[in-house]
């Protein structure tokens, strides 16, 4: 209950909204982006935005242990960074890296065996099945690689790098996701959507992770 002064408090208050703000900034593209991929989708009628509602939701299920292990990773990365232990730093992310995987790789396999069982769960309508199926098996093999976004960028926030964890989303979802999803829409039809979706989550797999990479091994070389 002690009093502090302004310049203390605000102090304390720019050091939390430096992570915080941009943080909520990334929090907010997501519903953004997926605002898009369903104005695009309503064209092909309401069976199909009804599926992707529905293959959205088997991803959030599915995205699950992914926003696990981000929480986890990023205790571990801070502990470990205010300990000096670089090493063990990014031992950790190379754990959960190979988890993300692994995990990813499972998720797959199953979505892709059993689609049309997981499918029926959620709607027996014969117009919006097949879109659902066709979602899983085109996008459910990159959902590891997508795991790898959500670990970099709660680990690069840890870092204080919240700000290139914006952006990595906002290259993600924005500016490659927009034009590509569009251009598949014109090409290919709901099926290019579907495989933008899936690209998209792919380069921001690769490009995060190197970009983590970059920056822990920035921190070995100063500590």
């Amino acid at each position: 209950f002690e009093k502090i002064s302004l310049n203390e408090m605000w102090s304390s208050w720019k050091r939390i909204l430096y992570i915080g703000i941009p943080t909520a900034g990334s929090r907010m593209i997501i519903p953004t982006s997926t605002g898009i991929i369903t104005g695009l989708i309503a064209t092909y009628g309401t069976p199909a935005v009804a599926a992707y509602g529905v293959a959205s939701r088997i991803e959030f299920f599915a995205f699950a242990i992914f926003r696990s292990i981000s929480v986890v990773i990023a205790s571990v990365i801070g502990q470990n960074l205010g300990a000096k232990r670089i090493d063990r730093l990014k031992e950790g992310i190379k754990f959960s890296r190979r988890f993300i995987l692994s995990y990813g790789i499972i998720a797959f396999v199953l979505l892709f065996l059993f689609s049309e069982k997981v499918a029926v769960i959620f709607s027996k309508s014969p117009d919006v099945l097949p879109y659902i199926v066709q979602y899983l098996k085109i996008v459910a093999v990159t959902y590891g690689i997508q795991g790898l976004v959500l670990m970099s960028t709660s680990s690069l926030n840890v870092i204080n790098k919240p700000i290139q964890a914006t952006l990595i989303v906002i290259f993600q979802m924005i500016i490659i996701f927009t034009p590509l999803a569009y251009l598949g829409s014109e090409l290919f039809e709901i099926t290019g959507i579907f495989y933008a979706v899936a690209i998209v989550y792919v380069l921001g797999g690769i490009f995060s992770s190197i970009y983590l990479n970059y920056v822990t091994d920035k921190l070995s070389e100063n500590n």
